[in-house]
């Protein structure tokens, strides 16, 4: 696929998650069970992309091997990416970052297609200006691990894992997600996020369009009250639920184990 062919409909839905920002709920699901909504300010943890813009960056990434060898180098750090778009295909391995990695693509142009997994994340890392489309099972899944990893300005496209559980993020440890937009993802459970036990999980300022989840949480599903999810300044729309109607809860975001289930796709 070509790096034009989608980055004017990305751009478009990034540019309405920033002017359709109306929602200001805090979701705590932890010590005590439901739903908690009070204003909180805006969180501030990923850096602007423009810092890196004028930088150096790698430009020879034409395949998902060559991107593999950068992701995946001894000792980790910072990887600044120029503008790519590649496809990984099925048997070809998933990125596992076993170091305190940054990936940074400062255009918001590196795109990364094809099913299966995309990155396993097992040391505190950031992924920044990306966009994964059509990862057939989570495109992006975080271990349990020490530390804190970082999702920013990234986009999820059309992943789908089937009767798996989250179709963008599967969440096992703490991570902040900001400035992000998940469209059209679908799984069996969390359509775009699902976050196993202990998991603590901060969204803000981001879209969640389109997604859809086989019976709990079209757009989110938080495992129990082991599990910690703050949201803030987020926008939720037009996610849903497609299985049985008498099982299928939690249009936009579920909590397994409570009786208040965030239903609204307007706020």
């Amino acid at each position: 696929p070509k790096i034009g062919k989608n980055s004017k409909r990305i751009m478009k839905l990034r540019k309405a998650m920033h002017n359709r920002m109306n929602s200001d709920l805090i979701l705590l699901f932890g010590l005590v069970l439901g739903l908690v909504t009070k204003p909180m300010v805006v969180f501030a943890a990923c850096p602007p992309l423009v810092a890196k813009r004028d930088g150096p960056c790698i430009n020879n990434v034409t395949s998902w091997d060559i991107f593999l060898d950068y992701a995946e180098k001894e000792g980790g750090g910072e990887v600044v990416f120029c503008p790519f778009s590649i496809t990984k295909n099925n048997d070809q391995k998933t990125a596992e970052l076993l170091f305190r990695t940054h990936l940074i693509c400062p255009s918001g142009e590196c795109f990364i297609y094809g099913p299966d997994k995309h990155i396993d994340v097992r040391m505190p890392s950031t992924i920044q200006g990306f966009t994964f489309q059509n990862a057939v099972k989570t495109a992006v899944r975080f271990f349990p691990l020490t530390g804190e990893s970082y999702i920013c300005d990234c986009t999820f496209k059309s992943n789908n894992a089937g009767n798996l559980r989250g179709g963008a993020l599967r969440v096992a440890s703490k991570v902040t997600v900001e400035n992000s937009v998940f469209d059209d993802n679908q799984a069996k459970e969390g359509g775009a996020i699902y976050m196993r036990p202990k998991a603590f999980l901060t969204v803000s300022n981001s879209y969640f369009l389109s997604n859809g989840a086989k019976f709990f949480g079209g757009a989110i599903y938080v495992y129990d009250q082991a599990t910690t999810l703050v949201v803030n300044k987020n926008r939720f729309e037009k996610n849903y639920l497609y299985g049985r109607a008498n099982k299928a809860r939690g249009s936009a975001v579920y909590l397994a184990g409570s009786s208040d289930n965030f239903h609204t796709n307007d706020g």
